[in-house]
């Protein structure tokens, strides 16, 4: 399976996970956070289903670097309604927002949310079982309004093999004074 690169990301790929499953994760730039790679290229070489993408199941966190963890969150994608959820939420997150969302959609948090670029990404992310990655302004209110630049990654799971239901995320947020380094 190939997964398309979206109009945020420049090229590149891991060969090392394309070795192990046929996976090219040609959506992430060359220079992406080492956090955001060292996540994409774990979920790359899982096993993938006849959709194309890893079960839930076989994400193992214990299995990635502690480092990385505080970044991981997992959003459930329904489908009717067209709503998100937040799963799970690492403390990084948790530290950009204020709060721990978990257990709660996201247009309860982001009230203009199906307006935003990260709406559009997991749509995109469920209907076509494709990662995305994006850099640059979070676009969405942040109580830390000293955060000025996201890195994100959305990766595609199925509990069922027969959908995409959940998006694995991994999100590396920076102040304004590391921004600017």
């Amino acid at each position: 399976m190939r997964l398309r690169r979206s109009r945020h990301c420049g090229s590149g790929a891991s060969t090392a996970a394309t070795a192990m499953t046929g996976r090219q994760i040609d959506f992430l730039p060359d220079d992406c956070d080492p956090t955001v790679r060292t996540v994409t290229d774990y979920w790359a070489g899982l096993p993938a289903t006849a959709l194309g993408v890893p079960l839930r199941s076989d994400f193992d966190p214990v299995a990635l670097p502690a480092r990385v963890l505080p970044h991981i969150w997992m959003v459930d994608l329904e489908r009717e309604p067209r709503r998100f959820r937040f799963r799970l939420c690492g403390s990084h997150l948790v530290r950009a927002l204020g709060f721990d969302p978990t257990g709660r959609y996201y247009d309860e948090v982001f009230p203009d949310f199906a307006g935003t670029e990260t709406f559009a990404a997991l749509v995109r992310v469920r209907d076509t079982a494709e990662g995305s990655w994006r850099s640059g302004d979070p676009n969405l209110v942040f109580p830390n309004h000293d955060i000025r630049l996201l890195e994100r990654a959305f990766l595609p799971l199925t509990t069922d093999g027969k959908r995409v239901d959940i998006a694995l995320a991994v999100s590396v947020y920076r102040s304004r004074s590391l921004a600017n380094r």
